[in-house]
């Protein structure tokens, strides 16, 4: 197919008339044909025609909604209010009108031009409006190229500041979650098994991590969330998610599961996956209203040209290439198109009740493994939603569970470094319990004096990254630089790939993502002094 902008034929509509308005003057035995007139123009070396005769304004509108023109001409003496609408329906074709002989003009001028029949039927005439048509379409379709790049633009631009703001906001409550969780581990601590007040504590905990799932959310969205990512199969782990996903489906929707036989593997994070899938289905969902339906949930394989990944929600210059998809539809009641410009914005929801995150999170989730998502839904019709990964040549593993921590011996002096003071408290507090020696400080530039000032006294360093004055990298190097093998662990609530992104290879002796539990805290403690120890004795580090 040729470009539209290009060589491809000028789309001329004739609305009112077959042949010219007569009698034409010098009098022929047969008036001319327009079509004929613009087909020997198109074969004299002008711009190829194509063209086609409606009846009325009304037809041509008709037309026009559902395939577009590059020149229409009217004749006749139509009334100046319908040729404004098929002017205006036109969509930025020339609108030529052609006005009998004694006729009134006056109307003429809503239309772009004007010629009488007899200027019509000279060639020269209809070179003329090919040529223009033809420049003006070329000239419009770069403009309409312009325009929708700049919509994109705007598009990715307000995404980028909802990201900001949702991880700025998550990561604030994060370190609130922190000083609740740690609080009620604390309190646990102290209450014997059959303290009535126990439950509420409990639930308290609970609450907190059902809250800091949330927040994991935002920080999908954000592009900052934990993410651990790994080759996976894809296939399998929807497979695996299948009894989360029947929980989560009510009686009246039927899921049903489309397969791919083999699938190249993908680098994600398969927690994070399994949530995004998890939101997607319980999209779909909601979008059948409580009726009865089908969710079909797909799995496949493409090769994705630019054309195609230009299209998705999210266009980071992704190369072309091999994709891996999963893809979940409905029956439902479908997406007009002012919903889906806001679809993935955080806290929009069309449900009246709901947070409007879990989409926002599939965006997140999505744009932190630089992959693509397709939408194709129309109202009534149901969606589909399809999200693309790039593959990968290395062999997919299968996740593991990790070993329980052995029993934590309280044996060590920590630094612990962060800002926030209640944070300093809760943790200071949980290692204290535990039995170990904490001092704490306030931000980077403090705790680095407090290292550099006796480096021999601390075993271990939990390091918070984000900090005012001097933050964790620099701190982390300043003591790096005192002694070279002090061993650091650090915390954040962004991503460990996004957090540790600039620190060296290998540097650090472990990584907590906020909020952490207390059992975490500990695990990840012990395991840095046993890396110490390891290191002293000439021994394997631990992994």
């Amino acid at each position: 197919m040729q470009d539209a902008a290009g060589d491809s034929p000028v789309r001329v509509l004739v609305v009112g008339c077959d042949v010219l308005p007569g009698p034409v003057r010098p009098v022929r035995p047969v008036r001319p044909s327009i079509a004929d007139l613009f087909a020997a123009a198109g074969a004299g070396g002008e711009p190829p025609v194509s063209i086609a005769s409606l009846p009325d304004v009304d037809a041509a509108l008709a037309r026009l909604a559902d395939e577009p023109a590059d020149l229409v001409i009217l004749c006749g003496t139509t009334p100046p209010e319908q040729v404004v609408r098929l002017r205006d329906g036109a969509l930025g074709a020339d609108v030529v009108l052609v006005s009998r002989p004694g006729g009134d003009p006056a109307h003429a001028g809503e239309a772009h031009d004007v010629y009488t029949p007899e200027e019509l039927a000279e060639p020269r005439t209809v070179r003329h409006l090919l040529r223009h048509a033809a420049r003006h379409r070329r000239v419009y379709a770069t403009a309409e190229a312009r325009r929708t790049l700049e919509a994109r633009l705007q598009h990715m631009q307000k995404l980028e500041s909802l990201a900001v703001l949702a991880g700025g906001v998550a990561h604030d409550f994060n370190n609130l979650l922190m000083v609740i969780m740690g609080n009620a581990s604390l309190a646990l601590m102290e209450l014997e098994p059959d303290d009535p007040t126990r439950s509420s504590v409990v639930q308290i905990e609970q609450s907190a991590r059902r809250a800091a799932e949330l927040t994991n959310q935002m920080l999908a969205f954000a592009g900052g969330g934990a993410i651990r990512p790994q080759p996976l199969d894809l296939g399998r782990l929807v497979a695996d998610t299948r009894p989360l996903i029947a929980a989560a489906v009510p009686h009246g929707a039927e899921v049903v599961y489309d397969d791919a036989a083999t699938l190249s593997p993908v680098r994600a994070d398969g927690g994070h996956l399994r949530q995004m899938l998890l939101n997607l289905v319980q999209n779909a969902v909601e979008s059948l209203g409580g009726r009865r339906g089908t969710v079909t949930v797909r799995t496949g394989a493409m090769d994705a040209d630019r054309a195609y990944l230009a299209g998705s929600y999210i266009d980071e210059q992704l190369p072309p290439g091999h994709y891996v998809f999963v893809e979940v539809a409905d029956t439902g009641a479908g997406i007009d198109e002012a919903t889906k410009v806001r679809l993935f914005d955080p806290f929009f929801t069309t449900k009246f009740t709901g947070r409007g995150l879990g989409l926002a999170a599939v965006l997140g989730i999505v744009r932190a493994h630089r992959g693509a998502i397709h939408v194709d839904s129309e109202p009534g019709k149901g969606s589909t939603f399809r999200v693309l990964f790039p593959a990968t040549p290395v062999v997919a593993t299968v996740e593991t569970v990790a070993e329980p921590a052995r029993p934590d011996v309280p044996q060590g002096t920590v630094l612990v470094v962060d800002d926030d003071e209640l944070v300093r408290y809760v943790t200071r507090a949980l290692l204290k319990k535990a039995g170990y020696t904490v001092e704490v400080a306030t931000d980077g530039d403090e705790g680095a004096d407090l290292f550099a000032a006796r480096p021999d006294a601390f075993d271990v360093v939990l390091l918070d990254l984000t900090m005012p004055r001097v933050g964790g990298l620099e701190a982390f190097q300043r003591m790096r630089a005192v002694r070279p093998d002090a061993r650091v662990i650090l915390s954040s609530g962004y991503s460990e790939d996004q957090a540790t992104e600039r620190f060296p290879p290998a540097s650090l002796a472990g990584f907590l993502h906020k909020p952490y539990q207390a059992s975490e805290l500990l695990a990840a403690i012990r395991h840095a002094l046993d890396g110490r120890k390891a290191a002293a004795n000439g021994g394997p580090l631990p992994t």
